[in-house]
C-alpha cells in the first residue's frame, strides 16, 4: 500500500503532511489515554520518552521508513546515516488549553501526530535572527504565522529550527498529540569530515 504525501510549502521551506496507516493511527489513539501524563511549566500535559516503549516500536519503524524514503529532501547530507526518531512524547491538552510557542533543540527534523480533538492548528512562526538588529526589520514576513490545521490521522514534519505552537483546544474533546525529534544516528567519517578521537 503506497503511502500518501502532500507537500506544504510555507516560508521558503516546506511541511510535510503524511497519512498514517489505519493500523498505527489506531493503535496510537488506544494507548494515548492509558499514560500517566505529567503537568508541565506552560500548564500542560506531556509524557516523555514513549519512544523507548515497546508499544509504541512499530509506529516509529514506520516513521524511521518513511523519513528514510524523504531522505534526500530533508537532508541531503552524504556523510551521515538517514534520520532517525531519538526523542518522542505525547501531549494532552483538555479546553483552554495549548502547547506554547517554542523549537526542538538538539534535532533536524521534528514531527506532530495528530490523534484526538475536533480543532485546532500548529501555527508555524517566520523567525528572522537579522530583523530584530537596532529594531529596524528586514522582512515584512518576520513573525507573521502561516497555520496548518490539526487533521486527525496526519502527521507532520517540518524543520526543527522553525518556531511553532499547536492553539487553544476549544472543544470538549481532548486532544491527544504525539511528538518527536530525528537526528543521524552515526556520522561517517571521510577525508573533510574529521572527529577528535
Amino acid at each position: 500500500m503506497s503511502t500518501s504525501i502532500r507537500r506544504i510549502p510555507i516560508f521558503p521551506t516546506v511541511v510535510y503532511e503524511i497519512d498514517l496507516p489505519p493500523e498505527h493511527y489506531n493503535k496510537l489513539v488506544e494507548l494515548c489515554p492509558k499514560l500517566d501524563y505529567k503537568r508541565t511549566e506552560d500548564n500542560s500535559r506531556s509524557l516523555c520518552g514513549v519512544y523507548k516503549n515497546p508499544e509504541f516500536q512499530s509506529f516509529f519503524e514506520w516513521v524511521n521508513s518513511v523519513l528514510k524514503g524523504l531522505m534526500n529532501e530533508l537532508y541531503n547530507d552524504p556523510y551521515c546515516d538517514p534520520l532517525e526518531v531519538c526523542a518522542s512524547w505525547v501531549n494532552r491538552s483538555e479546553k483552554t488549553e495549548r502547547t506554547h510557542e517554542h523549537v526542538h533543540p538538539w534535532s533536524i527534523i521534528s514531527g506532530i501526530v495528530y490523534l484526538t480533538g475536533e480543532d485546532g492548528f500548529t501555527t508555524f512562526v517566520k523567525k528572522n535572527p537579522y530583523d530584530s538588529i537596532r529594531e529596524m526589520p528586514l522582512s515584512r514576513l518576520d513573525g507573521q504565522p502561516e497555520q496548518v490545521p490539526l487533521l486527525l490521522g496526519k502527521m507532520l514534519l517540518f524543520p526543527s529550527t522553525i518556531s511553532h505552537f499547536v492553539t487553544e483546544n476549544e472543544c470538549d474533546v481532548v486532544r491527544y498529540t504525539l511528538s518527536f525529534n530525528t537526528m543521524p544516528p552515526r556520522l561517517n567519517r571521510s577525508e573533510t569530515v574529521q572527529f577528535n578521537n
